[in-house]
């Protein structure tokens, strides 16, 4: 195979190597210098590799901000994070395709334009469906906030409506967004590396997550049968025992209370 991979190089200049190109390169691995490798020089044609489609899958996916590095490890189906997150390295430094709030940031002809400016309702629909319309109380830092204005809902104190409305205003303003998460979902406008890079623990206590105890308790579960698959002196077992230990404690500290036994029973 060589240094060509093993995929003949794609002919035609529309795949001839710009300097665009290595400047995006670039911001895909920072320990490499594109500009000194010979295969990689301006005007030659792509190199393209195997491993190139997986790493290009879990690079934009963890970027995009909706997939999860679980859900990519699933569909490489590795044994572990870690490998899901060796491959979507420095996805965090790249322009997030989906996310509002680098809107004005882009330039105006990147197909992140047009999914951005039909994307606030979407969002807001969605992040009112898995709140207002779940029985399931929610926590977090917005996940709280959220349990209140819900509260109020009930009460007739304000219209779910208005309520609707008022924040469809704030993610057109880039303010707010919504994607779900393994523990629930998370508000905030721009990407997370808790969330991308599959460190979810660090949701527990940021500002813009909600919290479900439903999927806390999911992910214990699972975090418990992966156990079972790693080696005992692994690091795959000491960061899956870590992240089972402080979920526990804060189902424990959070969900373990005589008002919420009917939630988890649920």
């Amino acid at each position: 195979m060589g240094d060509k991979g093993c995929f003949t190089r794609i002919a035609g200049p529309a795949f001839a190597i710009i300097k665009g190109d290595l400047k995006e390169l670039s911001i895909t691995d920072s320990d490499r210098n594109f500009y000194e490798e010979k295969k990689f020089q301006i005007g030659n044609l792509w190199p393209v590799s195997s491993h190139q489609f997986r790493r290009s899958l879990a690079y934009y996916a963890s970027n995009s901000g909706f997939v999860s590095l679980d859900t990519v490890s699933t569909q490489f189906k590795h044994t572990s994070r870690l490998m899901a997150q060796y491959y979507a390295r420095n996805s965090e430094r790249h322009l997030p395709i989906f996310l509002g709030a680098t809107r004005k940031k882009q330039v105006n002809n990147h197909v992140a334009i047009d999914y951005q400016v039909a994307s606030p309702a979407d969002v807001v629909s969605q992040l009112f469906a898995d709140v207002f319309e779940d029985d399931e109380s929610v926590f977090g830092g917005t996940g709280s906030y959220m349990e209140k204005m819900k509260a109020r809902v009930d009460k007739g104190e304000i219209s779910i409506m208005d309520s609707k409305k008022a924040t469809i205003k704030m993610a057109n303003d880039g303010c707010i967004s919504y994607r779900e998460t393994p523990l629930g979902g998370c508000t905030g406008v721009e990407a997370c590396d808790c969330y991308l890079m599959g460190e979810f623990i660090d949701c527990l206590t940021s500002a813009c997550s909600i919290i479900k105890p439903s999927k806390v308790e999911s992910l214990i579960t699972k975090l418990k049968e992966d156990l079972g698959k790693y080696e005992r002196e692994s690091a795959e077992y000491e960061l899956t025992e870590m992240e089972l230990c402080k979920l526990e404690e804060y189902q424990e500290k959070k969900f373990n209370k005589p008002e919420l036994v009917p939630i988890l029973k649920a």
